[in-house]
């Protein structure tokens, strides 16, 4: 199987056909203009030394089918300069033997629509499959080409002067199965160099006398020759150049007698000089340098002002693309592509979370073979509404202010919701990402067509910014959400030394108390301030972060089940583990649930008090369990009577399990309503003053654990909508409402730290007012807001 490489510039065309055997002599070609007499149908792509003889002729040159291919993105636009672009190469690559590989080499500015419109014409023209067709970034292609060069090098900073705009790419160097790649992440910021248009100019400037001529009316064929003497020859008189006068050509004299003079190195630079000093500063990162500008200094010039760099040879980016094609060839690392992620827009509806519009993720970020097909398992968990006969789809990359949008129409209306399926592949060698949603249930949901898709290099482009302010949602509900909190950042950055010290060796016993000082809520941080929040971390978690997550979860598990101990000796390994909220682990969950079913509930004061509380505290920080929930409540409200002197242990748990996480909504609604019925029933004490030792917890305490259960348990209407509705003359909604209105309980204020962060016009409500505005179904936006800081303060 031979493997053709193609790199096509605005002024040169190389190339190079590898085998087994290895490459064959890298070849190039300067025939770049192009003419087509009006009564003919085939191009002749010549190096340009005719002058223009008729003015019915069509001509054209690279430079303008690469200004085409470059500036624009629509399909019908883009047809013919591909088709020539294409031809130009294949009239100049003899290719005796049969292909089975082609790879191309593109700029990184080539639209996702010119990616798959030239991935067709090379396949068309040089009869090769389409999927045997790879295109090949420039900088992947000339890292690769100078990868010998890497040493221990983590970066390499490619500026590339050889095509129409001067790019500078950062690529990470990677080792895998011992071989040196290259990792692109075209979501990196990228530099611009001087354009070869400038460079031109100022090549001309110094070496013609133009006088009041600009250089861009130099005649084409002119331009070329030189372009070509530029790449082929860095030592040579001035070619005689024409310049345009109306219909007549004049020649420009040199302006001087010797060689042609270079382009100044600073001016090359001067646009891309603070770009890559920024990249290569104080790191092992070496600079690859490329195009005629830049050869003409030599590697003293580059070196003295970039420090470590080479200068690539012409055909290193032709050398780059056989060895990517060698490699693939051998199933060797080739380079590896940072995927940026893909998401969609939808409503979501989870439980616990408010109804809204937001994007969904289809494909993950991650680092991928550059030659691989990234294809998901199809993602079943979005449907249809019922009403539905016109939908939008709408499909983002990474954090890209824009995103692509089409609008899918079906057969007929729906009645019922349609669960479906979306298949998701893209192939970073072979154009943009490919979107399709099928029916799962329904086979003619879409039709005759069974699906529905969004080709992304044609689908409309829109602002990001515009759908989001579209969408805003009514933020009106009758049930307080679980606030989305992520943690701290900064707090897991004191957790990775930690860890590493563990990783080579440390007890993680002998950091109970600095963990203890990075985990465990105060009344300062709260539980916004700790490393983990009620839901998952957005960006994940570190492998050094998830490794002590797991060691604190192994070594509590075992203290907290260890029978040996008194009951809650190690109540210090409790309150830890149970400041994991979301990342305690499933049998640190069941250890805690058994914890708190089989303990006495503790008494006032003594040296049970402390380690039993922490068993109460701890399981409702990280209960995600309904069916434990459930078995809890029923077995504390059985015996709520003899809960005199504690009956906050009720409370505590069914607060944090509902203000945390989603499946304890569910718990059955009998149930709610003991919990609101006994929390009735303390807030009678409390106003009768028959409150139990109240100087223990502080009446305020008190208060805000009653409170809160209430407040909490109206998520009970997520799942039933009707639950302790005052419109239909629910007598616990009624009494629960006369009991927020009693003045011994309605001036109990939110806890600061609860309104942390949060705007609010005017006073903040009083945390009696705040639960009747959802009793009676008024809450608003930053209503919701308090709520889920008062869910988060712990």
């Amino acid at each position: 199987m031979k493997t053709l490489v193609i790199d096509s510039t605005p002024w040169v065309t190389q190339w190079s056909i590898e085998t087994k055997e290895g490459p064959s002599e890298y070849r190039k070609s300067h025939r770049t203009v192009g003419r087509n007499h009006s009564s003919s149908y085939e191009w002749i792509w010549t190096e340009g030394n005719q002058n223009i003889t008729s003015f019915s002729d069509q001509t054209g040159t690279l430079v303008d089918l690469w200004r085409k291919v470059l500036s624009t993105n629509q399909v019908n636009e883009l047809l013919e300069p591909m088709r020539l672009l294409v031809g130009a190469a294949k009239s100049v690559i003899d290719a005796k033997e049969r292909l089975g590989q082609l790879v191309y080499l593109i700029p990184e500015n080539l639209s996702e629509v010119g990616q798959n419109v030239i991935l067709a014409e090379l396949s068309n023209q040089f009869g090769v499959a389409q999927s045997e067709v790879y295109l090949l970034w420039r900088p992947v292609a000339l890292a690769l080409g100078a990868i010998r060069h890497v040493g221990n090098s983590e970066a390499m900073v490619i500026a590339d002067f050889a095509h129409l705009d001067g790019g500078v790419a950062e690529l990470v160097i990677k080792t895998a199965r011992g071989l040196k790649a290259p990792v692109r992440d075209f979501m990196k910021p990228r530099g611009r160099g001087r354009s070869l248009d400038e460079s031109l100019d100022d090549w001309l400037g110094r070496n013609y006398e133009t006088g009041d001529s600009k250089p861009e009316y130099l005649e084409t064929s002119s331009v070329v020759k030189m372009a070509s003497h530029l790449g082929a020859d860095l030592n040579f008189d001035p070619p005689l150049a024409w310049c345009q006068d109306g219909l007549n050509f004049r020649p420009l004299p040199p302006c001087h007698e010797d060689f042609a003079r270079p382009v100044e190195f600073e001016h090359t630079v001067t646009s891309a000089r603070s770009f890559i000093e920024s990249l290569v500063t104080d790191r092992n990162v070496i600079s690859v340098w490329h195009g005629w500008p830049v050869y003409w200094q030599g590697d003293e010039v580059v070196q003295r002002n970039f420090g470590k760099s080479i200068l690539g040879e012409p055909q290193l980016a032709v050398e780059g693309g056989v060895e990517f094609a060698r490699r693939r060839r051998l199933n060797l690392p080739t380079y590896f592509e940072v995927l940026p992620g893909y998401a969609i827009w939808c409503q979501t509806s989870e439980l616990g979370m408010p109804r809204r519009h937001q994007w969904e993720s289809l494909i993950r970020k991650r680092v991928v073979d550059g030659t691989t097909t990234v294809k998901d398992d199809p993602i079943d968990r979005f449907q249809i509404n019922p009403g539905t006969l016109k939908f939008p789809l709408n499909i983002r990359m990474g954090e890209s202010t824009k995103y692509r949008f089409v609008e899918a129409e079906l057969p007929s209306q729906i009645d019922t919701a349609a669960p479906i399926l979306i298949h998701s592949q893209i192939r970073p060698t072979g154009g943009g990402v490919k979107i399709a949603l099928a029916p799962r249930d329904e086979p003619d949901l879409f039709g005759k067509n069974a699906r529905v898709a969004l080709k992304w290099d044609q689908a409309e482009e829109r602002s990001v910014s515009a759908i989001e302010t579209a969408t805003s949602m009514d933020h009106r509900y009758s049930y307080p959400f679980i606030i989305q909190s992520g943690g701290s950042y900064d707090s897991r950055l004191q957790l990775e030394n930690i860890s590493s010290a563990i990783r080579a060796g440390a007890s993680i016993q002998n950091y109970i108390g600095a963990l203890s000082q990075i985990l465990v809520p105060t009344l300062a941080n709260a539980e916004i301030g700790v490393p983990f929040g009620g839901r998952q971390v957005r960006e994940g978690l570190s492998e050094n972060v998830q490794f002590l997550v797991n060691e604190i979860c192994r070594f509590a598990h075992a203290r907290i089940t260890d029978d040996v101990n008194a009951p809650g000796a190690d109540w210090k390994w409790t309150r830890l583990v149970s400041c994991l909220f979301l990342y305690a682990d499933e049998d640190i969950q069941d250890a805690l649930f058994d914890r708190a079913m089989d303990a006495d509930y503790p008494v006032m004061g003594g040296p049970a008090a402390i380690p039993l509380s922490q068993a109460f505290y701890a399981f409702g920080r990280t209960c995600r369990n309904a069916e434990h929930l459930e078995r809890f409540l029923r077995q504390t409200l059985a015996e709520w009577d003899s809960l005199e002197r504690a009956p906050w242990v009720v409370f505590w748990p069914f607060q944090k399990c509902l203000g945390n996480y989603g499946e304890p909504a569910r718990v059955p609604s009998d149930l709610v309503a003991s919990v609101m019925r006994c929390a009735v029933e303390l807030l009678d004490r409390i106003i009768e003053g028959r409150l139990p030792a109240p100087q223990v917890f502080g009446m305020s305490n008190w208060k805000k654990w009653t409170l809160s259960a209430i407040l909490f348990g109206l998520r009970r209407r997520e799942l039933d909508s009707k639950f302790m509705d005052l419109d239909s003359g629910d007598s616990l909604a009624a009494d629960v409402r006369a009991r927020l209105l009693r003045s011994e309980i309605f001036n109990t204020p939110i806890p600061p730290i609860a309104l942390a962060g949060i705007e609010i016009p005017g006073h903040p409500p009083t945390l009696p007012e705040l639960i009747l505005r959802f009793l009676e179904a008024r809450a608003d936006e930053t209503d919701i807001a308090i709520a889920g800081g008062i869910g988060l303060t712990s």
